[in-house]
């Protein structure tokens, strides 16, 4: 029972074989060299077109508590404290802190040149050559610099650059955004004063026709950009010193930053601490007035009645009465301060609660025996008595008030804060980034994994065929494997075949070690076909360039040298070119013209320069070979040729490409398969058995054709070291040329 071909091929096993792994990369060792330096290329160009990156540090420290120059008891619990460092490093980078910066250096300012495209940094920044032509001569080249010492622009223009190009002396021209353009030169204000636009620039270098971009950025725009180079850490938990850090691609920039930002932080801390007293100050300051003018009254008051009553002084029961009033006053605002705070902790019926009680009650009563005491007095003593009283209690709180501020003025400038700067900004000498050899190591590696994949998915999918197993596996025996040819003659230039005539290797080259191979797949044949039903042999391939054609020639030529009468017929009557190894022009008839019209069979056979072999070439190309080669008559012809001939050899079409293969294969005896060493892909021979096999033609054997030794993959099962022992010479340390087996 015959056994299909899809039956005998076997299924490829799932296991990786991590030596047949290693080799097979190592047989794409170029490949993946080139990868490399492919890499290697692209990471430098990386590292010349990225400017460089440089980080600014300073060192500031947040006490817990804010520091005092060594006020009294009464002024240092004023003083705030419990400012955490973590709370205020939120404030580092609110828009209050930043937006100081801002304003301080400019940074919503943005003047700068315009780069080439893809290499601008690598031209401008490193020096890399670019012609002063017309089309780049607005591009910037090292050097070139520009920088502004005013900018004013309108608000709906905020985040939109503007053009400047630079001119002779100097001067330049710029591009508003409303399309006008205005005129200026270096160091000198040039304005718009309907647009209210003003712009000094302070530096302008390079040639006439370069470019630059101005304009200026809104704040919050600004304030983000700068945030995004801000960081800080604290050196040591709760030690509360913090590390700043700032990165930016101008040194002498990124130093100068960090201080004004390090600078802000401080300032308002500073504020924020004095806030608190400068409230205060601001309140007393405000009921001073108030309370200097009530005294003023209460003392003119006094001194109008004296007068008026021709009364000096109080006598000395009065004066005790006024004491103890104001004394007894006194105790009673302090028990009514102390109140609210008991309150807060007790309830009314606790005894430090009713003490105080007690206690105000018995200063109430004992007020009230003194205002009984004041109210028997006389009329004069007492309107004296009530109105210095009136003016003691207004001098007693002008008195408070004037102390009151004495103190918050001291507090407020005795205030320091808990922020305070130890370390200023300073910038590390070499760039942090991009670190050349870091970029380079990763661009070499990565290029290198990608290569290897792309060559272990190229060797995947190519899956050209290696060697016999992989044909014996489909369930055809492989009878012979011929080398790729080597024109390895001293002082012969290869030829294109349309021209050449070197590659009948019996005739041409008869040292040849593909001479030897041809003699085995002679004798393989020989045996092969020993149960043929006639005497020819039908050569095909899958594809086109397999070899077809030099098999069946050399196949031919080979036999014919022991004495055979053999017939090579070239029935490719589409592309077939045999003619040009024997010399014969298109014009010549051929298979064509016996299948078309009746002439005879002797007017195609011509005898070639190969002794015992007759050529049959195709004549013209025909519109219609598959029809020609149906009809009966080339049946005719294959059984006329067997029976005049040892041997017949019929170089047929590829079988993927048209149908006339299988058309011949009905009829030859024999049918071989050529297949050529790491192209022709297992599904595409896979494809032409069993288009074969439909056709109910039987392959009988497949030929493994162009065998490459330098090119031989030394992993996985085909393991090929073919030693070549002969008796002749054989110069393989020649230079060779080599040619493809077409």
């Amino acid at each position: 029972m015959k056994t299909s071909i899809i039956e005998k091929n076997d299924i490829p096993s799932d296991e990786i074989d991590l030596g047949e792994f290693v080799a097979m990369l190592w047989s794409g060792k170029w490949w993946i060299a080139l990868s490399c330096a492919i890499g290697f290329a692209f990471g430098n160009a990386w590292v010349l077109n990225t400017p460089p990156t440089y980080q600014a540090d300073a060192l500031i420290q947040i006490e817990d508590k804010s520091a005092s120059l060594a006020l009294p008891d009464g002024l240092a619990d004023l003083v705030s404290s419990n400012n955490k460092s973590g709370a205020e490093l939120q404030l580092l980078h609110s828009r209050l802190t930043l937006g100081t910066a801002v304003a301080k250096m400019h940074l919503d300012w943005v003047a700068e040149p315009v780069l080439a495209p893809f290499m601008g940094y690598a031209i401008a920044g490193n020096g890399l050559p670019l012609p002063e032509w017309n089309i780049f001569q607005r591009y910037a080249r090292p050097n070139d610099a520009i920088s502004l010492d005013y900018l004013k622009v309108p608000p709906e223009w905020l985040g939109q650059m503007m053009n400047l190009t630079s001119e002779a002396d100097d001067s330049y021209t710029l591009n508003l955004p409303n399309g006008e353009v205005i005129r200026g030169k270096a160091n000198q204000l040039a304005s718009n004063e309907e647009r209210n636009f003003a712009i000094i620039v302070a530096k302008l270098t390079g040639k006439p026709g370069r470019a630059y971009t101005v304009g200026q950025l809104d704040e919050l725009t600004a304030i983000n950009k700068l945030d995004a180079g801000l960081d800080e850490a604290e050196q040591g938990r709760g030690t509360g010193v913090v590390k700043l850090t700032f990165k930016g691609s101008k040194r002498q920039l990124v130093r100068r930053t960090l201080d004004a930002i390090a600078n802000a932080f401080h300032e308002q801390n500073l504020a924020r601490s004095s806030a608190e007293a400068q409230r205060s100050l601001e309140f007393v300051e405000s009921q001073l007035p108030d309370a200097e003018a009530k005294l003023r009254e209460a003392e003119n008051s006094l001194n109008s009645y004296k007068a008026a009553q021709h009364s000096v002084d109080l006598n000395f029961e009065t004066q005790s009465l006024l004491s103890q009033t104001q004394t007894t006053e006194e105790k009673l605002r302090e028990l009514a301060q102390s109140e609210d705070d008991i309150k807060r902790k007790y309830a009314p019926d606790h005894p430090v609660y009713k003490q105080l009680l007690d206690t105000r009650r018995a200063f109430q009563d004992h007020l009230d025996q003194l205002n009984t005491q004041i109210a028997a007095l006389p009329e004069t003593q007492k309107q004296v008595l009530n109105m210095t009283r009136d003016m003691k209690t207004a001098q007693a709180t002008f008195d408070s008030l004037t102390q009151r501020s004495q103190e918050l003025s001291v507090l407020k400038a005795s205030t320091i804060g808990n922020v305070r700067i130890v370390d200023t900004a300073a910038t590390s000498l070499g760039q942090i980034a991009p670190k050349k050899s870091t970029i380079l190591t990763l661009s070499v590696v990565l290029a290198g994994v990608i290569g290897c994949l792309l060559f272990v998915l190229r060797e995947k999918l190519r899956r050209g065929i290696d060697g016999i197993e992989e044909i014996e596996q489909l369930g055809v025996p492989v009878f012979a494997t011929i080398s790729l040819f080597l024109d390895d003659r001293k002082g012969h230039k290869s030829l294109s075949m349309d021209s050449s005539r070197s590659d009948i290797i019996s005739r041409d080259m008869p040292e040849s070690i593909l001479v030897e191979e041809f003699k085995s797949l002679r004798t393989s044949l020989h045996f092969g076909m020993l149960d043929a039903a006639n005497k020819s042999l039908a050569i095909t391939s899958g594809a086109p360039d397999a070899g077809k054609s030099f098999i069946s020639a050399n196949i031919a030529a080979i036999t014919a040298a022991v004495g055979a009468k053999v017939c090579l017929v070239d029935a490719d009557l589409r592309r077939g070119r045999q003619r040009l190894r024997f010399g014969l022009s298109r014009s010549k008839t051929g298979l064509s013209e016996y299948l078309s019209k009746n002439i005879p069979l002797e007017d195609i056979l011509h005898v070639t320069d190969v002794p015992g072999l007759t050529f049959i070439n195709t004549g013209k190309f025909p519109p219609n070979p598959s029809e020609l080669l149906i009809q009966p008559k080339f049946n005719q012809l294959v059984s006329d040729l067997t029976s005049k001939f040892d041997l017949v050899v019929i170089d047929c079409p590829p079988v993927l490409a048209v149908t006339d293969a299988t058309l011949i294969g009905r009829v030859a005896g024999v049918v071989f398969v050529v297949a050529r060493h790491q192209k022709t892909e297992i599904a595409e021979l896979t494809a032409t058995l069993r288009a074969l096999e439909t056709g109910g033609i039987t392959v009988k054997g497949g030929i493994l054709n162009a065998f490459n030794r330098r090119k031989i993959k030394s992993y996985g099962r085909y393991a090929y070291k073919y030693k070549y022992n002969y008796s002749y010479n054989y110069k393989s340390t020649e230079r060779e040329t080599e040619r493809e087996n077409l």
